[in-house]
C-alpha cells in the first residue's frame, strides 16, 4: 500500500467485504504521522456497502476507538497503518 493513492477499493473487498462478519463500523487508521491517504471516495464505497460508520484516524487513535467499540459490543473491523 502506498500513501498515495492510501487505502483502495481492492483493499476493502478483500478483508471486509469477502468476510461473511456483517461490520457496523470501520476505523481506517493513517499511521503515526498521517501520511496514509484516505479519499472521500472509499468512505462512501464503505457506507454504500452497508456500513455506516467510518472513523479516519491517526493511529494510536484508532487503536483506543476499537477498544472503545469492542467494549459496547461492536462488531468493528480495523486496518492499521503501523508507520509513518
Amino acid at each position: 500500500m502506498h500513501h498515495k493513492p492510501g487505502y483502495r477499493k481492492e483493499d476493502i473487498q478483500k478483508f471486509i467485504l469477502q468476510d461473511k462478519t456483517v461490520y457496523t463500523h470501520v476505523i481506517l487508521s493513517t499511521g503515526r504521522k498521517e501520511m496514509l491517504n484516505v479519499s472521500p471516495d472509499i468512505i462512501s464505497y464503505i457506507k454504500s456497502k452497508g456500513i455506516p460508520n467510518v472513523f479516519v484516524l491517526e493511529t494510536a487513535k484508532a487503536i483506543q476507538q476499537y477498544i472503545v467499540l469492542r467494549n459496547q459490543h461492536k462488531v468493528v473491523a480495523i486496518f492499521i497503518h503501523t508507520t509513518c
